[in-house]
């Protein structure tokens, strides 16, 4: 696999996950979509908002909401004690640290202090 260089010089604007794939296999790059994301996941420069990549500082707080937003892409409801338990290493957060943060978007609500849902 080859490295990937000056990744800047690719999301000098927001792309998606396909855009960016898109124009790396322009560029003769070898990685596959599954790579790239994951390679941009645990960028620490690289950051996800709104289902477009970007440079920038990702908090712990927009890591953990990003992360229900993509597990409420397939399921109607969260949760909230199975996902605290489930959170991946380095980030720590009670359930009522979670409903706090719910509570303050405006596309996340928590109907009750048991479930996370998108907003009707």
């Amino acid at each position: 696999m080859e490295k990937l260089d000056n990744l800047s010089n690719y999301l000098n604007s927001p792309k998606t996950t396909d855009q960016l794939h898109e124009q790396l296999k322009d560029n003769d790059s070898d990685w596959n979509r599954e790579q790239l994301e994951l390679y941009l996941t645990l960028d620490k420069k690289v950051k996800k908002e709104k289902d477009k990549w970007m440079i920038g500082e990702v908090s712990q707080e927009e890591r953990l909401l990003n992360l229900i937003r993509d597990k409420l892409d397939s399921k109607q409801g969260i949760r909230l004690d199975k996902f605290v338990g489930e959170l991946p290493y380095g980030l720590v957060f009670s359930k009522d640290d979670i409903i706090s943060l719910v509570e303050g978007t405006d596309d996340l609500e928590c109907p009750n202090s048991m479930v996370v849902t998108k907003k009707q």
